[in-house]
């Protein structure tokens, strides 16, 4: 039986660590399986040192790959606390090894293309967001602004990036990177020829590659608002901010349950104040699964204003299956993924045809897309991984 490690900076988190750990469930009866964790929850790197090029972490993860001697390392993300010192300590094991180790690592975000993992950069002047038209180079890099909290933030994500894979070339040691979308896929090789690109989509929870019976389908009310949710972080990337201020300029009837939290709540609810949003705009905080799935199925559009381009935002799949129709962006993989649910209005600017969005959603009809059982399920997901583990 194969050995298979699996590595990535938290144990618990967001939708990487909920993947992992249903991989881990899912090829357990199949393949010996161990993973390394830098923390089992969410924590921030203790000195700029170790997140740049964690010395700590590269022993201790050597002590592991000498003690298990794995035949396959999966990588998830690794950049937050474990530093990319942990693929020099992958690229000796596999130096040495006696017998031949693959090395597959699983791009959740934009990590290996900029230093800021959501493939943006930020403005010196206003902080506004800016989504790359290309690869960066060292160079241009270098006077890029790439995180919001300011220029220490920026320099250490740059000096981290620039170090790992200008300098040291650590990403040499992955012989095979698997993408949730097409679009990441398609940037990975324009920026690695050589390299091995797979498209795997993010498996959903439970979901049987057969649809058993159809999703509730909301019927439209009329008269009375269109009913909106959106269900995520609460984080200035996600363009919430921005929705409100363009929901506040449309005369649409409408209401939007906002499901989630993070550290844009306190400015998103100043924001409902400031709009005279309080009898349309509704926070309902954060809510555990289930519970968000039964909210989220009470409305009609799904909402995902994200500025960033996405990777594989599930949320999408999750309110089509439901029923929802989806607003959503046309760019990345809000763009991809749309497409790929059906019942959809794109949006090239919030403060442009928001209204028209709304107009056209409300006046659709909702038509199942029967694949997506097909195209998410666990069965689908297990099947695309073990030929890259044995082939």
């Amino acid at each position: 039986m194969k050995k298979i490690l699996y590595i990535n900076d938290f144990k618990e988190g967001g939708g990487a660590e909920q993947v992992l750990a249903l991989t881990i469930a899912l090829l357990r009866d199949y393949y010996e399986v161990r993973s390394f964790y830098g923390a089992d929850k969410i924590i921030s790197a203790e000195t700029v040192l170790g997140y740049i090029y964690s010395g700590v972490y590269k022993k201790k993860l050597q002590i592991v790959l000498q003690d298990y001697k794995p035949d396959i390392i999966h990588l998830k993300n690794y950049y937050h606390i474990l530093s990319p010192s942990i693929l020099a300590a992958i690229y000796l094991y596999k130096k040495h090894s006696l017998t031949p180790v693959k090395v597959i690592m699983t791009a959740h975000d934009y990590h290996l293309l900029a230093p800021n993992s959501g493939y943006t950069c930020f403005s010196w002047l206003g902080n506004s967001l800016c989504r790359l038209e290309k690869l960066p180079t060292g160079w241009i890099a270098c006077f890029r602004k790439w995180d919001r909290r300011g220029l220490g933030y920026s320099v250490a994500k740059l000096l981290q990036w620039l170090f790992a894979y200008k300098i040291k070339k650590l990403d040499r040691v992955i012989d095979i990177l698997v993408a949730p979308s097409a679009f990441l896929a398609q940037i990975l090789k324009g920026k690695f020829p050589k390299k091995q690109v797979v498209v795997v989509r993010n498996p959903l929870p439970g979901l049987r590659p057969v649809c058993t019976e159809p999703p509730a389908v909301v019927t439209r009310r009329s008269p009375g608002p269109l009913l909106l949710v959106f269900c995520g972080r609460l984080s200035a990337e996600k363009g919430l901010l921005p929705l409100l201020e363009a929901l506040a300029d449309i005369s649409f009837d409408y209401r939007l349950t906002i499901i989630g939290d993070g550290d844009e709540r306190s400015q998103l609810e100043a924001a409902v104040v400031k709009f005279s949003l309080q009898k349309k705009v509704f926070l309902l905080g954060r809510l555990e699964h289930s519970a968000a799935m039964a909210q989220m199925k009470k409305n009609e559009v799904l909402l995902l204003p994200s500025l960033w381009y996405e990777n594989a935002p599930l949320s999408l799949v999750e309110g089509a299956l439901q029923g929802l129709k989806l607003l959503t962006m046309n760019y990345g993989g809000m763009k991809e993924l749309a497409e790929l649910c059906g019942n959809y209005f794109l949006l090239d600017d919030l403060l442009e045809n928001l209204e028209a969005g709304l107009n056209y959603l409300q006046t659709q009809k909702f038509v199942v897309n029967e694949s997506l059982h097909e195209v998410f399920a666990e069965k689908k997901y297990k099947q695309a991984l073990v030929p890259l583990y044995e082939g």
